[in-house]
This record gives structure tokens, C-alpha cells and sequence, in this order.
């Protein structure tokens, strides 16, 4: 039997940036979930069963709504490709203990975590870092290890290791683009640059701040995303370098 996992409905439409209506506050989905339900199927549906015990429906946007309206469903805006990756990284952010929300590049061989908000620019941030020569680790869901003095980030699930999501184009095969080394499995983490629009603009907003991750204080920088990102996230990486005294890695 396909193993299942059972999600607040509320929590994976915030997830998959999906509106979620009527019926109970679960849904049930295979883990991993497959691509998209099926080959074609914008529309599947999980009935309770011995494995479960909530029947719900999962609608993409080419579909209809269920005619029942007690019926818990998501309608999800997106290609099904982009909604497939979307529900895959959704279901590992709702179970995973180790994962954190975010963008891991390693910039000039020191790892960068991008944080902020669904559609602060994390992804589109990661892409103008790679043209710039630098590495993509993980998008959307970062595994976190601790070790040797250095919190090290990794792809949540191997699998996803090289793909990129930035909103509007789909999930992209970085090696495709930029070539083999463009990826990597593996990066300590320097810098958190959180992508916030309102940086700058009051001290809850301010630039240079303190954070941690694993118990492990790591500066973070609050930027607003621009043109000059790429070039702002660079700085300030070198600035990282100059106050703590540490080599790159």
C-alpha cells in the first residue's frame, strides 16, 4: 500500500501558495508524492480507506471543483509540472525535523542561505548568483547539519539536488544551464541574507543582524531584492570574511 501522510489543509495550500476550501482540515497525500498524481490527471482523488480515513480532492487549475461542497480541495494556480514539484517540497517542509525553509548558494566558495518570505525572490535571487559564476546546493528546503564548528546545508531530498524553482519558468535543471559545476551537495553556511522589501527601512528592518542555526551564530543581512542583489549578497559576504577573520569554506 502507498505509504500517506496526513496534512493540515490549511498549512500545504500555504505551502504550494494554493487556496484551500470547505470540508475538513486535512488532507491525505502519498509520500513522495508521485508526478503530479498521474501522467495527465489535473484532478485525483484519495478515499478513505484503511490507510486513511479523510477522503479529499486535489485540483489543478484545469480542473473543477468536486460537487460535493463538504469535500476538502485545493485549487492550485500553476502548470502541472510546477504544481507536482510545488506539492513534493510542501509535503517535505510539513514532515521534515531537519529542513528550513530557504535558498542555499555557495558564493565564492562560502554557502549563502536565502531566506524570506513564499515569493520574496529566493529562487530568482539563486539564478542571478549563478550567472555570476557561483552554486547552487538547494532550493526551497535546506537540510541542516551540524558539524565541525559549522552548521553545513544540504538538499532536503537528493533528488531535487540541482533543480531550481523560480516563479514563472518552472522547475529548471541548473547543470543544464550552467554546466555540472554549477551544482554541489554540500556547503558550510557563512551568511543568512533574508529577501525582505521592507529592508532599510526601520530598525526591526535594519541591515546587519545576529541569528543562529543549530545552536550556532551566524550574522544575517536583511536586503531588499533589486537589480544590484547579486552584487549586494557579494559585499556583503567579503564583509562576513573581514570581521570573523575566516577563509572561504
Amino acid at each position: 500500500m502507498t505509504p500517506r501522510v496526513r496534512v493540515s489543509r490549511t498549512a500545504l495550500a500555504a505551502a504550494v501558495s494554493a487556496q484551500a476550501h470547505g470540508g475538513d482540515e486535512a488532507i491525505v497525500l502519498p509520500v513522495p508524492t508521485e508526478r503530479w498524481f498521474g501522467e495527465r490527471a489535473p484532478l485525483r482523488r484519495y478515499p478513505a480507506s484503511d490507510a486513511c480515513d479523510v477522503s479529499a480532492w486535489v485540483v489543478g487549475s484545469t480542473a473543477t471543483a468536486p460537487a460535493d461542497p463538504a469535500t476538502p480541495w485545493l485549487r492550485i494556480d500553476g502548470d502541472d509540472e510546477t504544481v507536482a514539484w510545488r506539492l513534493e517540497r510542501a509535503l517535505e517542509r510539513l514532515t521534515a525535523g531537519t529542513g528550513i525553509p530557504g535558498t542555499l548558494v555557495r558564493v565564492d566558495g562560502s554557502g549563502v542561505l536565502l531566506a524570506g518570505d513564499s515569493g520574496a525572490g529566493k529562487s530568482h535571487t539563486a539564478l542571478a548568483l549563478l550567472e555570476r559564476g557561483h552554486t547552487l546546493i538547494a532550493d526551497d528546503l535546506v537540510t541542516l547539519e551540524g558539524g565541525s564548528g559549522a552548521v553545513v546545508g544540504r538538499p532536503s531530498d537528493p533528488r531535487a539536488g540541482g533543480t531550481l524553482l523560480p516563479r514563472g519558468l518552472g522547475p529548471l535543471r541548473v547543470d543544464r544551464h550552467f554546466g555540472r559545476d554549477a551544482v554541489a551537495t554540500a556547503s558550510p553556511i557563512a551568511l543568512v541574507v533574508t529577501l525582505d522589501p521592507q529592508a532599510g527601512t526601520d530598525e526591526r528592518h535594519s541591515g546587519w543582524q545576529g541569528t543562529g542555526l543549530l545552536g550556532r551564530p551566524l550574522p544575517r543581512l536583511a536586503l531588499r531584492p533589486g537589480p544590484l542583489i547579486a552584487t549586494l549578497i557579494e559585499a556583503g559576504l567579503r564583509e562576513t570574511r573581514l570581521s570573523t577573520g575566516r577563509e572561504p569554506g
